[in-house]
């Protein structure tokens, strides 16, 4: 009735399967149906897209998302002038969405997490977020950064590479024993931390409720600076069991601490709770939650489990991934991308690649709209270079960048404070993505800093030295 070409068959078997694309791209043209097999999952821009029909099973977290975002581009006037596109339908005939529902990250399910995983999770998360500047110049932010990488150094630095799964994971590993490379961790360190180091970790015997307790007192530090991370279950939580402690008055190690505990008891003293003060609470209390339910021969549980999604986290797929999110993923799965690959090096980009990480970001994961939202909301500094935006979460090589630091410098010799003025820049431009002269001058942790002072003769190379991290991306 339609003719032979209104619905066709594209895949990779079929000759000028690009031809047949280009032209579905083509509101006016046809295929006005398109027959895929693993064709149009992603690098597709058809925003017309108003059906999608899944006819295959799809094991596969990212790429299921990837199938939903065909249809998630904004559309104008697609139902009539005035009248933009705001939504699709999934005609799903595999149980694609069920599946997911019960199994959001796909065909390997993800298997409890230990209190030793959560807690180092976490500490993870609080000490990348403490990088940034706002909190190195805040001295006790600063402690609190450096004792959780410290105590996350030693964890990974215990691992025996004779256990089979920590071989497995040999390269991170090898990398986070060296205490160096904690100086500073970018986004894809933290999810290598997270995915393939904390489920080796060593556990040792430990008083369980006081680490459930630190886990609860963690995740509302990390409310505190992650706007992303919701604390008000587990800021209740805290009540409760300080609440439970005024019961528990007789005896002799809770008594000595009442004070505290009542104040940790009233709810209003939650509301503006700082970094500082949760610290000291977690310090002050740990140690008696082993109280609670003591003489009933209970023990103290909290369900983790309930306490992140409760706080969170998504039980089942939702049709709006964050831009952030579908990014991480994105990242993950493609670290060894040339593209990439030069930009962590520090190599020279080319028009041609600068071209490719605009079209992920602005087409393939997203809109530019929605990058443009998501750069604003999280007060980046990178703008619409894109490359800058994606080194700051991949971070840089930051041997490469001593060594490029250094043939730049007439004497390669450093004193103490030209190193550190070093770090400092490497770390600015992992946590910013880029750097330029006018940075040294204007920009907090630069701005007051005597560097013209600290390097002398040398300040001419600092220059040039920022001039090449800026100019690599700018192609």
């Amino acid at each position: 009735e339609y003719g032979s070409d209104f619905c066709v068959l594209i895949d990779n078997q079929v000759t000028y399967a690009q031809n047949l694309i280009d032209n579905f791209s083509v509101p006016a043209k046809m295929p006005q149906i398109a027959v895929s097999v693993d064709m149009l999952d992603t690098g597709i821009d058809v925003p017309e897209i108003l059906n999608l029909v899944f006819f295959k099973k799809v094991k596969s977290k990212i790429k299921f998302w990837q199938m939903v975002g065909r249809g998630t581009r904004k559309c104008e006037d697609v139902f009539g002038e005035g009248i933009d596109k705001q939504f699709f339908f999934i005609f799903d005939w595999c149980g694609n969405i069920e599946y997911f529902s019960q199994t959001p990250n796909g065909s390997d399910p993800v298997p409890t997490q230990s209190l030793t995983e959560r807690l180092f999770d976490l500490r993870v998360d609080l000490a990348a977020v403490l990088q940034h500047a706002t909190y190195q110049t805040d001295e006790f932010a600063k402690n609190l950064h450096d004792e959780l990488k410290d105590i996350l150094w030693h964890q990974v630095k215990e691992l025996n590479f004779e256990s089979i799964s920590v071989r497995k994971s040999g390269e991170i590993v090898d990398k986070f024993q060296k205490k160096e490379n904690w100086t500073y961790i970018s986004s894809i360190d933290a999810i290598d931390l997270k995915e393939k180091v904390a489920p080796i970790l060593v556990r040792h015997l430990a008083d369980n409720a006081a680490l459930r307790f630190d886990i609860l007192v963690l995740n509302i530090q990390l409310s505190l600076v992650d706007e992303e991370v919701k604390g008000t279950k587990s800021k209740n939580k805290v009540c409760q069991i300080a609440q439970s402690l005024q019961e528990k008055a007789s005896i002799p190690q809770v008594a000595a601490k009442l004070p505290l505990i009542n104040e940790v008891a009233d709810p209003a003293n939650m509301k503006n709770i700082t970094l500082e003060r949760l610290e000291f609470i977690r310090n002050e209390m740990r140690d008696l939650v082993q109280f609670i339910f003591a003489e009933k021969g209970k023990k103290f549980t909290l369900n983790i489990g309930d306490i992140v999604e409760d706080d969170g986290t998504a039980v089942g797929p939702q049709l709006t991934v964050s831009y952030r999110q579908r990014v991480m993923d994105w990242l993950k799965n493609n670290r060894d991308l040339p593209v990439l690959k030069k930009l962590f090096s520090l190599e020279q980009l080319t028009h041609a690649d600068i071209i490719q990480l605009e079209t992920i970001c602005w087409r393939d994961l997203g809109t530019k709209e929605e990058y443009q939202a998501y750069v604003r909301g999280c007060k980046m500094l990178c703008g619409d270079i894109v490359a800058a935006f994606i080194r700051s979460i991949i971070g840089i090589d930051r041997e490469k960048a001593s060594q490029r630091y250094a043939d730049f410098l007439t004497d390669t010799a450093l004193n103490p404070d030209q190193e550190e003025y070093l770090k400092t820049i490497i770390s600015y431009v992992c946590e910013n993505g880029d750097i330029t002269s006018n940075d040294l001058i204007n920009v907090e942790p630069f701005s007051g800093y005597d560097w013209l002072g600290v390097f002398g003769p040398k300040a001419q190379g600092v220059g040039k030295f920022v001039g090449y991290l800026h100019n690599v991306i700018v192609a």
